[in-house]
């Protein structure tokens, strides 16, 4: 397999910031992953996309999980909002152009990998959380990291036809519609799980005027 970073050009990953992000929401504090929130990270991503697995899958899902953030967070942008009380209550994640073009990309469908820009995933809210600006308050401090990061200040993003509320959030938040996409995804773990047919809608946001 070729890889990618031979041949497209390397970008910096996004900057870190010196202290924590503060979010839209009053009692919402928006800061980088840490080594404690992984676990909390981990099982609200099962929770959010595959609550319905068995026992056995849950358990693969968040391993899963676990080392895939583990992974990645070296070169990709990860969030988390943390309510008064210190809980984990949503969390997302942004590819970025480095991570893309390096050999751990190569895991990731071309239709991520060539773009190579910032791509955002995984926006993910505890439930009992919903509705109180946490979500808009993730995307709303990637997209702060993205507009002070390297060019392009375009933000990208699928979401499966149906997930209507998303849909709404991105729209609210100013994406526009893009094109649709058929394609494939597992549906559960890489042990127990099975391939899906899926519908995946691609907004974007330019979020600088180059």
């Amino acid at each position: 397999m070729m890889v990618l970073s031979s041949v497209l050009p390397y970008t910096p990953r996004l900057p870190h910031w010196t202290g924590p992000l503060v979010a839209h929401s009053d009692n919402i504090i928006v800061r980088e992953l840490r080594n404690e929130d992984l676990w909390p990270v981990a099982s609200l991503l099962r929770a959010t996309f595959a609550a319905e697995s068995n026992p056995a899958s849950g358990i693969a899902i968040v391993a899963e999980h676990l080392m895939g953030l583990s992974k990645r967070r070296s070169a990709n942008l990860i969030l988390v909002a943390v309510a008064a009380d210190g809980e984990v209550v949503g969390s997302v994640e942004c590819f970025t152009s480095t991570f893309l073009a390096s050999q751990l990309g190569d895991e990731y469908p071309d239709r991520i990998r060539l773009l190579m820009r910032p791509y955002l995933a995984s926006l993910a809210v505890r439930a009992d959380t919903r509705r109180c600006g946490v979500a808009s308050s993730l995307v709303c401090a990637v997209e702060d990291r993205v507009m002070v990061g390297p060019p392009p200040h375009i933000l990208t993003l699928e979401v499966e036809e149906g997930d209507e509320p998303a849909i709404a959030l991105y729209r609210k938040l100013g994406y526009s519609f893009i094109r649709r996409e058929e394609g494939r995804r597992l549906e559960g773990d890489i042990l127990f799980g099975r391939s899906i047919q899926v519908s995946r809608l691609r907004y974007e946001k330019k979020l600088v005027e180059e």
